[in-house]
């Protein structure tokens, strides 16, 4: 290489600037290499779809896909598929359907909700998008035993074959999802039917689907947005429970509180409870300076959002590939984080574990636990409408200190129902909201049985313990003598502290793997907490020794630019090849087949704007390639980028001259020559 031509890119870095993108400790750093298949496990999408044998059953077409899904998950009152249509994307796919965008658009699913069938959560773990003008399914799905996301595409999906599931060549997924997770746009979320003038052309285009232009718009990108972010969440969390926490005795902490976050109803846990201060919060803070003394940065799930008919090129941070900013830096363990993690961790387990804890508790309490504890308060009456009166009562004792309001339906001289407004106990952040599921009238007042509003699982505190019952007592029905108000509480939650105690014990002795160093596996812990407590085995679980199959990954062969014939040219197979070494238009195959001298010719200046970008900070430049997230910073610093470059430049100017060097640096990528034509 010409000592002139290496001068020339050595000034045009220079012109540039020299702007290093300077990457947080990241709670996945993406790029460390990470294979295609997974280490272990399975993901949710094999769960559901393959079979005994390992064939993949896939309901076709994709309607009946979203009916197969729809029956699997309770969301209440709403589908528990949240769906929108994607037309003009930034995806992989962006470009299959054209010219007939609207005729042929991308749908992208998400599930919400409580699992219908089975025991393993789907709720933000499972991500579909369907591309129909190529018949392919792109899978971003959660595997419990490895502690990631798996990303698996699935080609065939028509009525005439039989689909192929594969492991997508993971790296190249993450340079866009750099937080090994669903990614999904910013609010407004233009470029999907929540778009008006998007469902407005979908309607037109599909008439047939879209029957009215009201039925073509979807607020479902709200939901899949919010879905996205708290998948985000997992990563951190696993994290946590395996580095943050160094010992068994952290982890059962955190697992005694994310228990009583969830039989509570998901109003709080005892936040100020010795146990959860000394064994998780203080080994917690002492791992973070150890292993993150500079904070741990959380990527960022939100690309920003982008008009889909704009006829501006894309900016640089609406490029999926430049690397964002994080979405949380944690400096520190402060009190919001430490919860944080317990809240995203007891999201791993189903209410129907949590359903069937409770109602072990109260069976076994109501037999052993003796100690329940009453709580009592004065009233004071007033009149409120002529068929009510109010009751405000209060205790100030410290710690025992009550609080309530009641209201009596109060006709004929008696008292003929009550409503419970308020209720507030002195250790609790917040007012309860307890239905009364059962009145009942005594010699000398009324006493309501109490659950939670939505009647399933029984009314907790933040401690785990039950709200039993709350009583009022008076002299007689004119209610103008003293009046006293009773609440029972049913200390029942020490009954899981046992088994925790007894799970810990045995984690020490070196049985069970709950409290292990691994990811966090609800199944695991389901299981070693079920037979400390006494429970029957739950026989909803997948057979694990039938899933343990995938699908044989062939290898990325580069038979590309080998000898000294090559000269620098061929670093671009450790740096590139990753993405470009398969016969592909998207990304562009340049490095795969046969005729690699040729293609990179044709990509020569298209190479040489990407490289020249990492030293460009302009928001008009494109992104950087190799994309940063997939890529330590200081390598544009290295030998390896400086002679690659120069490389590319001198092959381009040999090639077309050196009017097409300049060209490169312009700015003005979208006019460059185009890369990998179709012959």
């Amino acid at each position: 290489m010409s000592r002139r031509f290496k001068t020339l890119i050595l000034l045009l870095l220079l012109i540039a600037g020299n702007a290093v993108l300077a990457a947080p400790q990241w709670v996945a750093h993406t790029s460390i290499a990470s294979p295609d298949l997974p280490p272990g496990g399975w993901s949710r999408f094999d769960d559901l779809f393959r079979d005994a044998s390992g064939q993949y059953q896939i309901p076709y077409p994709f309607a009946e896909l979203v009916r197969f899904l729809e029956a699997r998950v309770d969301n209440g009152q709403r589908s528990g598929v949240r769906q929108v249509f994607i037309p003009i994307g930034r995806s992989l796919q962006r470009n299959a359907p054209a010219p007939d965008f609207f005729h042929f658009p991308r749908a992208l699913i998400a599930l919400q909700g409580e699992p219908a069938a089975g025991t393993r959560v789907l709720e933000y773990r499972l991500f579909i998008a369907h591309q129909p003008s190529t018949a392919t399914l792109e899978v971003i799905s959660y595997n419990d035993i490895a502690g990631r996301f798996e990303f698996q595409v699935v080609d065939a999906y028509d009525a005439r074959q039989r689909p192929l599931v594969r492991q997508a060549n993971r790296l190249m997924c993450l340079s866009c999802h750099q937080n090994a997770a669903p990614i999904f746009a910013m609010r407004p979320w233009s470029e999907t039917n929540f778009n008006v003038e998007v469902a407005a052309r979908l309607h037109d285009a599909l008439p047939a689907r879209f029957k009215s232009f009201v039925g073509s718009l979807s607020a479902d990108a709200g939901a899949i947005d919010l879905l996205a972010e708290r998948a985000n969440y997992l990563a951190a969390a696993q994290l946590i429970w395996q580095q943050g926490c160094s010992d068994a005795s952290c982890r059962a902490a955190a697992l005694l509180a994310l228990l009583q976050y969830r039989l509570s109803g998901e109003t709080n846990f005892a936040r100020s409870d010795s146990v959860y201060r000394s064994d998780y919060v203080a080994n917690l803070r002492r791992n973070w300076q150890r292993n993150w003394p500079d904070g741990l940065a959380l990527a960022n799930s939100r690309i920003v959002d982008r008009d889909p008919f704009a006829e501006e090129p894309l900016t640089r941070t609406e490029d999926a590939l430049s690397l964002r900013p994080p979405h949380a830096t944690w400096r520190d363990v402060d009190a919001i984080v430490a919860g944080g993690i317990i809240i995203r961790l007891a999201g791993f387990m189903t209410q129907a574990d949590i359903l069937r804890l409770d109602r072990h508790l109260i069976a076994k309490g109501n037999r052993s636990v003796q100690n329940n504890e009453r709580l009592e308060a004065r009233c004071r009456l007033s009149n409120h409408t002529e068929s009510t009166r109010l009751l405000k009562c209060a205790n100030g004792a410290s710690k025992a200190s009550l609080r309530a309001t009641i209201e009596l339906e109060y006709s004929l001289g008696k008292v003929q129902s009550m409503r419970l407004l308020s209720l507030r106990l002195a250790d609790e952040p917040g007012l309860l909201e307890p239905t009364i599921v059962n009145l009942t009238r005594l010699a000398d007042g009324l006493q309501a049985d109490l659950e939670n509003a939505d009647g399933a699982i029984s009314m907790r505190l933040p401690s785990g313990d039950r709200l039993h019952s709350l009583k009022l007592h008076w002299q007689d029905d004119s209610l103008q003598r003293e009046i006293h108000l009773e609440i029972e509480i049913a200390r029942e939650f020490q009954i899981i502290e046992q088994a925790l105690a007894s799970m810990l014990l045995n984690h020490r002795k070196g049985n069970g793997a709950s409290l292990s160093t691994g990811p966090f596996q609800r199944e695991v812990i389901m299981a070693e907490l079920g037979k400390a407590l006494g429970l029957a085995a739950d026989h909803n679980e997948p057979p694990q020794a039938r899933r343990q199959q995938h699908a044989q990954i062939p290898a990325r062969t580069l038979p590309l630019l080998k000898g000294e014939q090559a000269g620098d040219l061929a670093l671009l197979q450790p740096y590139c090849g990753h993405c470009h070494g398969a016969d592909t238009l998207a990304p562009p195959g340049f490095l795969a087949g046969n005729d690699t001298t040729r293609h990179i010719e044709q990509c020569a200046a298209r190479i040489l704007a990407r490289l020249l970008a990492w030293h460009d900070p302009s928001e008009q430049a494109i992104a950087p390639m190799p994309p940063p997230a997939s890529i330590d910073a200081n390598w544009s610093q290295s030998e390896d980028y400086f002679n690659l470059t120069a490389a590319i430049g001198e092959q381009l100017a040999a090639t077309r001259g050196s009017a097409a060097v300049i060209a490169a640096t312009a700015g003005s990528y979208d006019l460059l020559p185009p890369c990998m034509t179709i012959d």
